[in-house]
């Protein structure tokens, strides 16, 4: 990460491994506190920060992998990674 006071929306988004989108969701929504300098979100690494520690401080674990160690299992239905054996159920969906 760059060694600046603030940081861009794209900063961020890279640092997290997601989207520029999400970052400007994540403002919008109170989640993460930003400033509109120009056309372009600034946020502060102290506000960044914050927002890292709120995943370690959290009282209940985030979605993680399933028991077989499948990380997308906890939120996908089942049925998208069936093999097709069941082509009549997959059908109806």
């Amino acid at each position: 990460m760059t060694e600046h006071a603030f940081l861009t929306a794209r900063e961020v988004a890279d640092y997290l491994r997601t989207t520029i989108y999400t970052v400007r969701e994540l403002i919008k929504t109170g989640k993460l506190k930003g400033r509109m300098v120009g056309k372009e979100y600034r946020i502060s690494k102290r506000a960044f920060d914050a927002y890292l520690d709120t995943f370690e401080n959290a009282s209940e674990p985030r979605p993680s992998a399933d028991d077989d160690g499948n990380p997308f299992q906890a939120v996908v239905p089942e049925w998208i990674f069936s093999d097709g054996a069941d082509d009549d159920t997959a059908k109806n969906r």
